[in-house]
């Protein structure tokens, strides 16, 4: 008799730890994962799939079969073990009521144990290290246990919400709430010190995750640093003009940046050169206006259904606040992107320790990633802004200001606005 109570109880913890492996490798496995698998054709990953679609009542029958394999182990385990020890004690000259006491101790400490160890740690270690095999292994067994216990399942789910209603709250179903972007970013940082992703991959998975909080005019080119042709001004000032700013396109304006009038693309420009006359107006494209605003991945979106490559941003009063270009809004997804005609400068020079030097133009939300101290202005998005803000008169060469965590201090200035600054993090 005593051998049939130990290989229950043995049983038992084995099916303890069943449920425990279950419950937690149905938690931590990715629906992700289960589609890969179930996309190749395995009904074990179907099935786990539907799991994950009803985590509720399959987690609520993991929680029966626990409480079940522990109070039939609490049953068998200490008559199992005592059964054992009896006889023993006896032998020895133990007096009966001192063979009871010693024999629960000694049972409720193996039983206890093996139930933690065998029953608990082990399993549960399992299936946070192993959550897509160990899913695929249990899932069938769980689903027939689930099916056999389905009723007294949704009586004791059904309770458990009578009892949570008047705290305001449910029953958990599914996986919970989805992950705030905070803890994407912790995601991603944790996969990239794993090496799950690359450098590359943390920097730009960084940046899509921020990229619809930023507007066009987080990255515009501001009116004052535009670049345009005149319509009203002769072919060859519009020539040499190309010549000193190699860009690609260029805004064409009718005597002022609030009239803009069109887009240029210097190819067309230069045939229009070498035909020797034509008018500006005739190689420019409709312009695209968009507000300061519009988010930068609805900016994206309209320019790959417009097909267009630069707009014109404007404020409410319809003047023009500056251009935004699509290599402005890519450079916010993977970084910088220099071709063969930008000057190789750095952007950000560290100057010294926890110093840099950057242009007034810096944006302040790079500059908070670059430099580690929260940079920040309701009113401004470039460093320059953020000095002019904090002065409240035009910047001079030489100007000081502070705010949390940093000294900015004006190196350059042209009389209208702060051209180089240097960043000091205290």
């Amino acid at each position: 008799m005593a051998a049939l109570y130990l290989a229950l109880a043995v049983f038992l913890v084995l099916l303890n730890g069943f449920f425990v492996a279950a419950e937690f490798a149905l938690v931590k496995v990715r629906p992700t994962q289960l589609q890969e698998q179930a996309a190749k054709g395995s009904a074990a990953a179907r099935l786990a799939l539907y799991a994950s679609e009803h985590l509720d009542a399959y987690l609520s029958a993991t929680q029966l079969g626990i409480t079940l394999a522990s109070i039939g182990l609490g049953w068998v385990g200490e008559p199992g073990v005592g059964m054992l020890l009896e006889p023993t004690l006896a032998g020895w000259g133990v007096s009966e009521k001192a063979i009871e006491g010693i024999s629960f101790g000694v049972a409720f400490t193996l039983v206890s144990m093996f139930h933690i160890v065998l029953g608990e740690l082990a399993p549960k270690s399992w299936a946070i290290q192993r959550p897509e095999s160990l899913t695929l292994l249990i899932i069938r067994p769980l689903h027939y246990f689930y099916l056999a216990f389905r009723p007294i399942i949704g009586a004791l789910n059904g309770l458990a919400g009578l009892v949570l209603r008047p705290f305001g709250m449910h029953n958990a179903g599914g996986h919970g709430d989805a992950h705030s972007e905070d803890e994407l970013r912790m995601l991603v940082m944790a996969s990239g010190v794993s090496g799950v992703l690359n450098e590359t991959e943390v920097e730009i998975a960084g940046h899509v995750l921020g990229f619809s909080d930023r507007t066009v005019r987080d990255v515009m080119v501001p009116r004052v640093e535009m670049v345009s042709l005149d319509v009203t001004r002769p072919l060859e000032e519009a020539i040499e003009i190309t010549r000193r700013n190699p860009f690609s396109r260029y805004p064409l304006v009718n005597g002022d940046h609030d009239d803009v009038v069109g887009v240029v693309h210097v190819k067309e420009l230069f045939l229009l050169a070498v035909g020797g006359e034509g008018d500006l107006r005739s190689v420019s494209r409709e312009t695209l206006r968009v507000p300061t605003t519009k988010p930068l991945d609805q900016m994206l979106r309209e320019f790959q259904r417009t097909r267009v490559h630069m707009a014109v941003v404007s404020d409410e009063h319809g003047g023009t606040e500056g251009v935004i270009t699509l290599e402005d809004v890519l450079e916010e997804l993977v970084g910088e992107i220099a071709d063969e005609h930008d000057a190789p400068e750095k952007t950000f020079e560290e100057t010294g320790e926890r110093e840099w030097t950057v242009p007034a133009s810096a944006r302040l939300t790079r500059l908070s990633e670059t430099v580690g101290a929260r940079l920040e202005s309701e009113e401004h998005d470039t460093i320059g802004g953020l000095v002019f803000e904090l002065l409240g008169r035009m910047p001079r060469a030489g100007d000081t200001v502070h705010v949390p965590g940093a000294e900015l201090h004006v190196i350059e200035a042209d009389g209208r606005r702060a051209r180089k600054v240097r960043i000091r993090v205290l």
